[in-house]
């Protein structure tokens, strides 16, 4: 079986879709003293302003946006995905559209979101004459491991079903957020001239995101947001494939044609819901009814060997002995 795609960073998708689309243009893509940072001009045919984003300490990304939009505009991202996302507009709103997770809703002023995980499309619909100021947080997965057993028990206690990215996330937090308003605001003043801007920049950047793993996300809150959807019942639909099919199984690809479901996305959520490979898992289906038909004593080690799709039979003996830790001779009664 091949290796899923690396995961892409939010920096990369940017700069991946400011090359595809017109809404914003590049100023400059650099390293500097604590990261990389990319900043961006709003295009004068849409409006006026800039977004920034920074890699800060341990992966850990920053957006900013401060831009005014002067006609009405529609633009959607394809295969976006984030680790785990904390999203907050201060000023404006838009239409925020995900059609896998059946989600559409008017993001408003004050509005903090949390996402974590990969969709196929995302879409947004700003209004005319709409002033846009708005931060975002990425935290890369393997830093929340890190922190898991620090982490306020009131967030820890969900962790794993909102980085599980399968189905993604994409829910607005209900909580009255005075604090965080006047953090993010003053983090969005920053400047960043020299390395102590950038210093004040990160500093604060932390102190936003420490408020942000303080907040309490309810269980019952958790599991809404989590539930089934339709690439959790492409999973069910490729498992009952291949409980079906397992002699001659289909191939990855045509298996993702026939449940309608990306292929990365269906071999990363199979993992995650079985815990195992596609791969691994058809093997152990035909290692049970290998050995279920070896214990009749009707059969020969080659005549079970092509029952359950081996054409070769040492290839069968060795991938029965890796799995059972016994020879397939062994087993007839």
């Amino acid at each position: 079986m091949e290796k899923d795609p690396p995961d892409v960073t939010i920096l990369d998708q940017c700069r991946t879709l400011y090359e595809d689309r017109g809404f914003f243009v590049v100023q400059h893509d650099r390293r500097e003293s604590r990261g990389t940072c990319l900043r961006a001009g709003v295009s004068p045919q849409v409006g006026r302003g800039w977004m920034d984003i920074r890699e800060l300490r341990d992966g850990i990304s920053l957006g900013r946006c401060d831009c005014v939009i002067h006609s009405p505009h529609e633009y959607s991202y394809p295969n976006f995905s984030c680790n785990l996302g904390f999203n907050m507009l201060l000023c404006g709103g838009f239409q925020l559209g995900i059609p896998e997770l059946g989600l559409s809703e008017q993001v408003q002023a004050g509005d903090l979101w949390l996402c974590s995980g990969r969709v196929e499309e995302v879409r947004y619909r700003h209004q005319p004459h709409t002033t846009m100021r708005g931060l975002s947080l990425d935290i890369p997965v393997h830093v929340l491991d890190q922190w898991r057993e620090q982490l306020p028990q009131r967030f820890s206690r969900n962790l794993d079903a909102l980085l599980s990215r399968d189905p993604a996330v994409c829910m607005r937090l209900t909580h009255h957020r005075p604090t965080i308003s006047r953090l993010a605001t003053r983090l969005l003043a920053q400047s960043c001239s020299d390395v102590c801007d950038e210093l004040r920049l990160e500093s604060q950047a932390l102190d936003i995101l420490a408020v942000f793993l303080g907040l309490d996300i309810s269980a019952e809150e958790t599991r809404r947001h989590c539930g089934g959807s339709r690439r959790s019942v492409a999973i069910d639909e490729a498992v009952d494939i291949l409980c079906s099919e397992w002699v001659d199984p289909p191939t990855i690809a045509a298996l993702a044609r026939r449940v309608a479901l990306n292929e990365c996305y269906l071999k990363t959520g199979f993992r995650q819901r079985l815990g195992m490979t596609i791969g691994e898992y058809v093997r152990k289906l035909r290692m049970q009814k290998a050995l279920e038909l070896l214990e009749t004593g009707e059969h020969s080690v080659l005549e079970v060997a092509l029952m359950v799709g081996y054409s070769c039979p040492g290839h069968f003996s060795g991938a029965f002995r890796q799995f059972h830790g016994r020879l397939p001779s062994n087993c007839i009664r």
